[in-house]
């Protein structure tokens, strides 16, 4: 589903087990009893570990900025600007629907490790069921809309675009936090690109659209209503430009879901970039 290895991206949740205090820990185990407890701490202590891990990771080898993707964190963005106040925040939009499934296929894989209820506890519906993926991102426009995200610290980048010219979404997101490219620098991520196509790690099958059509559409629809506004440099809305041609259906290579699993789990994905090394 996701290749690991010491010379490839990783989110930066992965070394948050050190702090005691991170969404790793009911990513990975089922413990009811430990969300209601990490959701009533100061989420601070957390950044300031993360911080402190930066400063030694760079310990000998700075560079101009950090680049960390970590989608746990939206629900606290404010409190990271309170660690990272030039933390620039780049926001990848995706059909929902699509997003969703994927993350309920992973997410449900790792719990049936351990279990054959993976959905028991219903600890992630916040962030998985559709009126806790609206809640998140009512709450995000909010916070560009009034400056708790401030303008010139976030871009947003539509999932089709940066598939169909990379080059050009990534140097649009450039443009919108304030960064500039150089020759070099962009001379390195296409030889990234070429190196690393779509695919060449294998391909997470996995059902798309739901158990209902109708149900998909009426999750797009109030998703779309949610990402219609001025904080977007233009509509945002999880229906546009989707393919109309039906999804070829697949076996799914998932474990089979109890009967009080949530449908379509999952949220966007939110990437942190620092604009200086950790001071």
């Amino acid at each position: 589903m996701h290749a690991q290895a010491g010379d490839l991206p990783v989110e930066c949740i992965e070394f948050l087990y050190l702090t005691f205090l991170s969404e790793v820990f009911y990513c990975a185990f089922q413990i009811p009893s430990y969300v209601d407890y990490f959701r009533k701490q100061d989420i601070r202590e957390t950044f300031e570990w993360h911080k402190r891990i930066l400063k030694l990771l760079q310990w000998k080898f700075k560079k101009p900025h950090w680049l960390l993707k970590g989608p746990t964190h939206m629900p606290v963005l404010p409190k990271l600007l309170e660690t990272y106040p030039d933390a620039r925040l780049i926001f990848m939009h995706r059909d929902q629907v699509t997003t969703t499934d994927s993350v309920v296929s992973v997410q449900g894989t790792i719990y049936w490790w351990r279990t054959d209820d993976p959905w028991s506890g219903n600890m992630l519906d916040d962030v998985m069921m559709i009126e806790g993926r609206v809640k998140l991102w009512d709450r995000i426009i909010r916070w560009m809309e009034d400056g708790t995200i401030p303008k010139g610290q976030f871009a947003n980048v539509i999932y089709l675009d940066f598939s169909a010219d990379p080059m050009k979404a990534i140097r649009s997101a450039y443009q919108q936090i304030g960064l500039q490219m150089s020759d070099a620098a962009a001379q390195r991520i296409e030889a990234y690109l070429a190196a690393k196509p779509k695919g060449v790690f294998g391909k997470h099958v996995y059902k798309t659209g739901g158990e209902s059509s109708e149900a998909a559409a009426e999750e797009r629809k109030r998703c779309g209503a949610t990402t219609n506004t001025s904080a977007f440099p233009r509509r945002v809305d999880p229906t546009w430009r989707i393919r109309r041609t039906p999804a070829r259906r697949r076996r799914p290579r998932r474990p089979p879901r109890s009967s009080g699993a949530p449908r379509r789990p999952g949220t966007p994905s939110a990437k942190t970039s620092s604009r200086r090394a950790v001071s």
